[in-house]
């Protein structure tokens, strides 16, 4: 029996379904079952070496009934073939620590036993392992390919784990445990999809909604939203649905975390939370830190706008399979390809039941992007192999009608083939338990001036607003205490935001400008315990 996956495998029966060796696949499929799933070959040596079936046709005919029989499920089983012996579906170029075991030199006929011991274990392996080529010449195997699943799928009443390339027995509190773990998994499936009939259309900010119509009719001069109103681009994509279990229509949390204030959001999700930390300089702490818990459009902004701060931008040549000629190969900006790619996916595909903090930290060597994970899989994705799956459907499809992301799946290609033209490097993809993880390699060139100014060049900063009021404070940094203040701020909420360290500088050097320049609105005319801030360009679309 051959397990394809981890590249380890246990001991096989080849080319016979005896009952000994049936018990050991059936454990086996009910570990991939409850994991991530998996893929089993019968007919394949432990190694890879394909050594056939004899009675591929029957077991074809029967296995499918012994696993809804055994197991209650139904995995895929396919005939494969491979017309010459020796043959590996498991490695292009096999290892030479591999290829000459004796084991697998007899598998691809080329064992020449030169003493007793070694025409003994000739014997035995054609009496137990066969190698088994059909009348047509070829060489049969079955592939048996087992979904993940989100009930227990026990054999003979025992739910089996895998731990690397072993089986381990559920059984006992921990059975009670792990159908708990699936139920809340089926219910969270889609935990985006959860209804709040409480929240009105109305309710949300009508500018992004707008605003998410106006990217993408840019994108595609007859887009369907083009004459749409609110409520109907909603329903275009999944965002208004009935909850099962009352029967009640409403909005759903992908439209709050998609154009919700910021209030709303935090009383529906209170764990959404994003980190852009920079540590170049000070790599014990940051050298700057933007937390966003704002809505997605929003946050995409921001973390694009955090990148391109602190990330030195290279142009290249795009050329792609539709380019005809040099005329048609676009000059483009390889770094914000790249974090377009990571910002969208540390906000798309985020599993946002967990509490874990999403983070994106930019570090003299590389780019680090963390992201809470339902896993289908685990350890590092191979680009040639992956199966792209989508967690949040909802949110991706607005982000791709948007313009901010494109097709599922092409976000890893893209990635590969962009961090190659910035940085010569290789990004890796991690499944790793719960989390997600994104490792983009840095070269010198892409954060030689990256990080923060200099505290002396901070201090000679100024913006002059248009009613001549003098801020000590950039245009970015302007930007991004309005943008905080999407919603109304206490001033504390905001001293801590620009991480100011006293109270009074706070007040007279950014606080007081930002208002007598009236980049931030008083909610209160006077002084009041109830004073809130505003940013200028909020207060008409709340």
């Amino acid at each position: 029996m051959a397990i394809d996956v981890d590249k380890s495998l246990p001991e096989s029966d080849i080319c016979e379904w005896k009952w000994s060796w049936r018990d050991e696949y059936m454990k086996w499929m009910s570990a991939f079952a409850y994991t991530a799933g998996g893929t089993l070959h019968i007919g394949v040596n432990d190694d890879g070496y394909v050594v056939g079936l004899k009675d591929y046709r029957k077991l074809l005919e029967d296995l499918p009934n012994k696993f809804r029989d055994k197991l209650h499920i139904t995995p895929f089983v396919r005939l494969r073939h491979v017309d010459t012996l020796g043959a590996n579906i498991r490695y292009n170029t096999v290892p030479e620590s591999i290829a000459s075991k004796q084991i697998n030199r007899y598998s691809c006929g080329i064992f020449n036993p030169q003493n007793n011991k070694q025409k003994n274990l000739l014997e035995k392996w054609k009496a137990e392992n066969p190698v088994c080529q059909d009348e047509d010449g070829r060489y049969y195997y079955l592939e048996i390919e087992v979904e993940h699943h989100t009930t227990l799928v026990t054999y003979n009443g025992v739910q089996y784990t895998r731990s690397g390339s072993t089986l381990q027995m559920i059984e006992g509190s921990e059975l009670e445990e792990a159908a708990l773990r699936l139920s809340d998994t089926r219910q969270n499936s889609y935990f985006v999809n959860k209804v709040y009939p409480a929240f009105k259309v109305s309710d949300l900010r009508q500018d992004l909604i707008n605003r998410a119509r106006d990217l993408a009719v840019a994108k595609k001069t007859d887009h369907e939203w083009k004459g749409m109103d609110n409520e109907g681009i909603l329903r275009s994509c999944g965002l208004i649905l009935t909850d099962e279990t009352t029967g009640k229509e409403g909005i759903t949390l992908a439209a709050i975390l998609l154009f919700g204030t910021d209030n709303m959001i935090k009383s529906v999700c209170f764990q959404h939370r994003t980190d852009a930390i920079v540590r170049i300089i000070d790599v014990d702490r940051f050298d700057d830190r933007d937390v966003i818990t704002t809505n997605l459009v929003d946050s995409y902004d921001r973390l694009m706008s955090f990148g391109k701060r602190h990330l030195n931008d290279r142009f290249v040549l795009n050329e792609t399979e539709e380019s005809k000629g040099l005329e048609n190969v676009q000059n483009v900006s390889a770094r914000d390809k790249i974090l377009r790619e990571i910002v969208g996916n540390i906000l798309m595909h985020r599993d946002f039941s967990s509490g874990h903090v999403a983070r994106m930290v930019i570090e003299k060597d590389q780019i680090e992007i963390v992201n809470a994970n339902r896993p289908h899989g685990h350890g590092n994705l191979d680009l040639q192999k992956f199966s792209p799956y989508q967690k949040n459907p909802a949110i991706s499809q607005v982000f791709r009608e948007m313009g901010l992301a494109d097709e599922l799946g092409s976000g890893m290609r893209n990635s590969y083939k962009f961090t190659k033209l910035y940085s010569g490097g290789t990004p890796t993809f991690t499944e790793d338990g719960d989390l997600f993880r994104i490792i983009i390699p840095l070269s010198e060139a892409a954060t030689v001036s990256a990080g923060p100014k200099k505290k002396e060049q901070k201090k000679k900063v100024k913006t002059i607003a248009e009613n001549g009021t003098v801020i000590n404070l950039s245009q970015s940094d302007i930007i991004r205490i309005i943008n905080f203040c999407g919603e109304p701020k206490t001033k504390t909420e905001i001293m801590e935001f620009v991480e100011a360290k006293s109270a009074e500088y706070f007040r007279k050097t950014i606080l007081k400008p930002l208002v007598d320049a009236k980049y931030l609105l008083m909610t209160e005319p006077s002084r009041s315990s109830k004073q809130r801030y505003i940013g200028f360009n909020q207060r008409t679309s709340n």
